[in-house]
């Protein structure tokens, strides 16, 4: 019995592996309006739970965050940016950006020693650049978008510069 159990389990995997390799792409460029947005976001929680160092968690969360961002950008070059679609970015940018800070402040804490400053110093200032590649993007986004959105873009905007206002505070030297 145990043998067949594991024959099942190998097969699931396998038939299982092989299905999301085939689907990976689809599921990396899905956009809001996707039925694999949902799975997207799912994959991108799972590679958060994944990496061993804060580092590393931050790093993936800003480009989850530029992610967002680009696919504003491309829902607006397909005319497809629609209020709900905005939300749902803005829903998913929002909790990153939250997580983003939470994970800072932890970095500060941690900083003791003049290594971990340096680290400090070299975060918030990638944080920094992302943020203003970001806010750049959303600009050109707000020039053609539908009046409709235009609060929910704002709104995003505004996360954005609250995140980075944030961030500086957490790194502030006391």
């Amino acid at each position: 019995m145990k043998r067949i159990l594991l024959g099942l389990l190998v097969f699931i995997l396998a038939v299982g592996g092989s299905g999301y390799y085939l689907i990976k792409d689809k599921i990396a460029d899905a956009e809001p309006d996707s039925a694999w947005y949902s799975v997207k976001l799912f994959s991108e929680w799972v590679q958060l739970q994944i990496p061993a160092s804060d580092e590393q968690k931050i790093e993936l969360k800003l480009q989850f965050m530029q992610e967002r961002i680009a696919e504003l950008a491309s829902l607006e070059n397909a005319k497809k940016l629609t209020k709900e679609n905005v939300e749902r970015i803005q829903k998913s940018y929002n909790a990153l950006a939250e997580d983003l800070m939470n994970s800072l402040k932890r970095q500060a804490q941690d900083a003791v020693d003049d290594q971990k400053e340096a680290l400090k110093k070299a975060l918030i200032e990638k944080a920094k650049h992302i943020t203003a590649q970001q806010q750049e993007s959303l600009k050109k986004i707000l020039d053609t978008a539908p009046e409709g959105v235009k609060s929910s873009l704002n709104d995003i905007g505004k996360t954005m510069g609250d995140a980075y206002a944030r961030a500086a505070a957490i790194f502030k030297s006391p």
